[in-house]
């Protein structure tokens, strides 16, 4: 959804990409409950899972005021993002991230998570934001290689059902949290706020939005809401927020539910909210064409691409046991043109960089090889058993290999 007049008040390129997974063979390759339930309709009640014990909801008059007669004057000292520099739309609160999501018909569920990481951690689960809170992080989708460093304050949309790995960066902590939409109430580790089932969304695409706002100490801003009910999370300060159904008073770590626009007031101190809302339908007419039929790897234009791999004398040996029914083995990676690789062996980053026409990389020895290559089709490999180098696909952009050692392979070098 657009976020024209999103809030009024004063002052990430995905690409599909192949992934193969083969063996490497003889010349080929390879998240407390609140003590007390909340009374008003279940769509604006905060039910959070753990931690949060403010958030306290305020009894409707018998006539509710307005979004905008319930607010009060704009602060002109509130900051919204983004410098701005005078275009309509420039002045809106920072869309920290954004995706799109299919959506079933049935009821959806918002569900918060506190998550600090120690080492890394591998998600395949439902769409999701991931907000960094303190420290650093790296994230990378595993089916397309692709990486993104996040700093406090910074967001990513993770896509439904692609497994993304995240990875602490540095000595200082590294704390996130993940805000998903769910059709099921599953709470998950770490979750502190589980909102009540949301109807009214059909079987769809939608554009989905995470967007931040900063409110100076009794400022105040309209958020005109999405296609459907929405998310608003305060981070940090507390608000006064009214809707039609009434005010509530949340603090940090304080969730609700609104099923449409509403006013949000800050306190006496300056606060900051942060809303997940659902936009409008997206039609399949912008998705992805069908992808190319695989090519033969014995086709002519295969054939004519020139090698320049090292002569490698064929072993007799065969790949060395791990003990625990795995199996070591080396292999290097080669280029025909100016590309790019990034490659990890047992999780271990061993090459980043680019390659040169004819040149290759070290033999690396282990028993899971990933690579990440901005060429598939100029990309070849060779391990350890002789023969001509081979090429995993002929993809012409950016591909992901996954190559795995077995008893076919052949002794590391």
């Amino acid at each position: 959804m657009s976020t024209r007049g999103w809030w009024r008040a004063t002052g990430m390129v995905v690409c599909a990409l192949m992934i193969a997974t083969m063996s490497l063979g003889l010349g080929a390759g390879p998240a407390a409950a609140r003590s007390q339930q909340a009374t008003q309709e279940p769509e604006v009640t905060p039910t959070p899972v753990v931690g949060s014990a403010t958030g306290q909801l305020q009894t409707a008059p018998e006539e509710s005021p307005t979004a905008e007669e319930a607010a009060p004057e704009s602060n002109t000292g509130q900051t919204t993002g983004p410098v701005a520099s005078g275009v309509d739309g420039d002045t809106a609160p920072a869309v920290l991230a954004q995706g799109l999501v299919y959506l079933n018909g049935d009821d959806v569920v918002w569900q918060v998570r506190e998550v600090e990481l120690s080492g890394s951690e591998t998600v395949t689960g439902n769409a999701r934001i991931l907000l960094q809170r303190t420290g650093t992080s790296v994230v990378r989708n595993d089916l397309t290689g692709k990486r993104a460093r996040l700093e406090s304050g910074e967001a990513y949309f993770a896509s439904a059902g692609d497994p993304y790995t995240t990875f602490k960066e540095g000595s200082d902590p590294s704390v996130m949290w993940v805000f998903e939409i769910a059709n099921d109430n599953t709470v998950g580790e770490g979750a502190f706020y589980l909102s009540p089932n949301v109807s009214g969304y059909g079987e769809s695409v939608y554009d989905f939005e995470f967007v931040r706002n900063v409110l100076a100490a009794g400022g105040s801003a309209q958020f005109d809401g999405g296609d459907g009910s929405s998310l608003i999370m305060v981070l940090s300060g507390s608000v006064d927020v009214t809707s039609d159904s009434g005010t509530a008073t949340l603090s940090a770590r304080d969730g609700l539910v609104v099923p449409g626009g509403a006013s949000i007031a800050a306190g006496d101190s300056e606060a900051v909210v942060v809303t997940m809302a659902v936009g409008p339908t997206v039609g399949d007419s912008s998705a992805a064409p069908p992808a190319p039929a695989a090519q033969d790897t014995a086709s002519a234009d295969a054939t004519e691409i020139e090698s320049s791999a090292p002569t490698v004398d064929q072993s007799s040996e065969p790949a060395q046991s791990t003990g625990d029914g795995g199996f070591v083995t080396s292999i290097q990676v080669g280029v025909l043109d100016s590309v790019g690789i990034t490659m990890y062996v047992d999780g271990e980053l061993v090459f980043d960089g680019w390659l040169e026409p004819g040149e290759w990389t070290d033999f690396f020895t282990g028993t899971t090889f990933e690579v990440y290559t901005t060429s598939g089709a100029n990309t070849q490999f060779q391990n350890t058993c002789g023969g001509e180098p081979f090429w995993m696909d002929f993809t012409e952009g950016d591909a992901y290999y996954v190559l795995e050692a077995s008893a076919e392979s052949c002794a590391p070098v």
